[in-house]
């Protein structure tokens, strides 16, 4: 993902979405851009996953609508895959080891 997409998830605040009901089209949560309020005001010349590449790789946010969560606005930063995996583990084990010592 380009860090324009990131950068932009990371930066949302709870009115930072907006759900898209599009006729013929699955409903979309998605960041509120200028595309997003375009598509919600019912330009309908406007294609919704055109260019989704252009957005999630090359970085430009006003390509596609940007597919996201409705709890974006809690992601904080971000992590790398190794920090996430490791932190997970460690509460795994510790878990693991709470019910062994309940056990006996």
């Amino acid at each position: 993902m380009h860090a324009n997409f990131k950068d932009a998830i990371v930066a949302a605040n709870d009115s930072g979405t907006i759900l898209l009901d599009i006729p013929g089209n699955p409903t979309m949560r998605v960041l509120r851009t200028g595309l997003a309020a375009r598509v919600a005001a019912d330009d309908t010349e406007v294609k919704l996953l055109g260019a989704i590449t252009d957005l999630y790789f090359g970085g430009d946010m006003e390509a596609s609508v940007a597919n996201t969560g409705q709890v974006s606005s809690r992601i904080g930063g971000l992590l790398p895959v190794a920090e996430i995996v490791r932190a997970t583990w460690l509460e795994i084990n510790a878990a693991l080891d709470a019910a062994k010592a309940r056990c006996g």
